[in-house]
């Protein structure tokens, strides 16, 4: 396997209310702090830390942290504008996913070809990264998704505090759907 190269991102759900810090040793831009928008979510607080290259990071800087989930990703694709702002967006829907072997591919085009423009065309939208998982500290079966998209939403959102289908879903969402293995989704603002 080819040494990881390139920008990722690093999520560390806390197990406890975090004594967050803005410093990140990876790049440039600083770590955010969200929280769950639905307080019944399990995993009530996110911190995001960009790399901006996977190979300057130490895995064990960020995937053995044996008190929190931490999972380190490698980036797959940047949907919109880069963003040139410092600004954290206000609010985030992460999208963790499992796709069988055989789906994987399916689901990346699937993303590509209609989910992103669908997306694009909700109310605040800034972006949506998508990435896949390099590493994590958590051995937790629940844990194992190995696809991200993180959608960035700023002024205007109008998520609520529970993921629900964009509407209307297609034939193409409704098999992708049926074919992931595992998901995981959740709103988190600033």
């Amino acid at each position: 396997m080819s040494p990881l190269t390139g920008p990722g991102i690093s999520l560390t759900f806390p197990k406890d209310v975090p004594n967050t810090t803005s410093s990140n040793p990876h790049s440039k831009k600083t770590a955010i702090h969200y929280k769950a928008a639905n307080p019944a979510y399990n995993k009530q607080h996110l911190i995001v830390r960009p790399i901006d290259d996977l190979a300057q990071m130490k895995e064990e800087e960020e995937a053995k942290d044996s008190q929190n989930d931490v999972r380190v990703y490698k980036e797959v694709q940047i949907y919109g504008k880069e963003r040139s702002d410092t600004a954290p967006a206000s609010a985030v829907l992460l999208a963790l996913m499992q796709p069988t072997p055989s789906s994987a591919a399916d689901l990346d085009a699937w993303y590509r070809q209609e989910h992103n423009a669908q997306m694009s065309k909700e109310p605040g939208w800034l972006r949506t990264c998508r990435y896949e998982l390099v590493s994590q500290s958590s051995d937790n079966a629940e844990a194992k998704l190995t696809f991200l998209a993180m959608h960035e939403f700023g002024e205007g959102e109008q998520l609520g505090d529970t993921v629900k289908a964009l509407q209307p879903v297609s034939e193409w969402t409704m098999k992708v759907m049926k074919e992931v293995v595992g998901i995981d989704a959740a709103i988190y603002r600033v």
